[in-house]
């Protein structure tokens, strides 16, 4: 059985036996004034009995919310209604109450909310002396700044504001979403946005086999840092084993007799 469907019953049969019954009502007066006008009795003129009753006996405001309610049920019983759908089987909330499922998670022994109730966790620490929740709520504090006069929120929500020129028409939001605008153009098909996902999926692809060269590289790491080793003392014998050139002699300066 559908629980979804057993509690929209379980609330509405009351509301459409009400309404069953003051059906009956307003047919049974509806008879009366019938006898009423066959026995000559003068009754104001109404196209519609029952609506007649209504109006002489002052119902219409009650007659009328018990017509929107009705109305309700019948949309809340309906198999496409939104309630309908939240509380069928594998619906949104059978989803969310099921074991392991969101709720459970959330309040399970030493979950979520156990955590944050516990002794010191996180609500005692918002409500503690001195918290930051209550200084952003003291006098002065971040809430008194932000609606201030001539505080944040004023400044946004004021005329010609950022809200109000961003909302504006031909404003940045309705230059963003118009047609060839900002983030069409960005998610049309071979845009910047398809393009940037394909070259993750390439590097995707290519991430397992960059990962199969790393030993290679490491390798190749190590066989060049060997060679050095080896290298530097062979660079030291070569040097020493050079030979020297000899220290050039100072030249002799040349003596020019007197004679000639």
């Amino acid at each position: 059985m559908n629980l979804g469907d057993a509690l929209i019953n379980a609330a509405v049969v009351p509301l459409k036996v009400g309404l069953a019954a003051t059906q009956v009502g307003l047919e049974v007066a509806g008879e009366a004034i019938d006898a009423a006008k066959k026995a000559g009795v003068e009754v104001p003129k109404v196209d519609d009995t029952a609506t007649a009753v209504v109006h002489l006996l002052g119902l219409d405001d009650a007659v009328a919310r018990i017509q929107r309610a009705a109305k309700l049920a019948d949309g809340l019983t309906d198999e496409n209604s939104a309630l309908n759908r939240a509380l069928a089987p594998d619906g949104p909330l059978d989803k969310l109450m099921r074991k392991d499922g969101p709720l459970d998670k959330l309040t399970r022994p030493g979950g979520v909310v156990d955590r944050l109730s516990a002794p010191g966790g996180a609500l005692d620490k918002l409500n503690a002396e001195g918290s930051g929740l209550e200084r952003a709520l003291a006098p002065g504090g971040l809430v008194d700044q932000l609606l201030a006069d001539d505080g944040l929120v004023e400044r946004l929500l004021s005329e010609d504001g950022l809200a109000e020129r961003l909302f504006a028409e031909d404003g940045v939001l309705e230059r963003l979403l118009a047609e060839d605008g900002v983030i069409e153009r960005l998610t049309a098909k071979n845009g910047p946005l398809e393009q940037l996902i394909n070259i993750t999926d390439t590097l995707n692809r290519l991430a397992p086999g960059l990962e199969a060269l790393t030993p290679t590289v490491d390798a190749l790491r190590d066989t060049v840092v060997a060679l050095s080793t080896v290298a530097n003392p062979l660079t030291n014998i070569t040097d020493r084993l050079r030979p020297r050139k000899p220290p050039p002699r100072p030249a002799t300066p040349k003596v020019i007799d007197a004679d000639e």
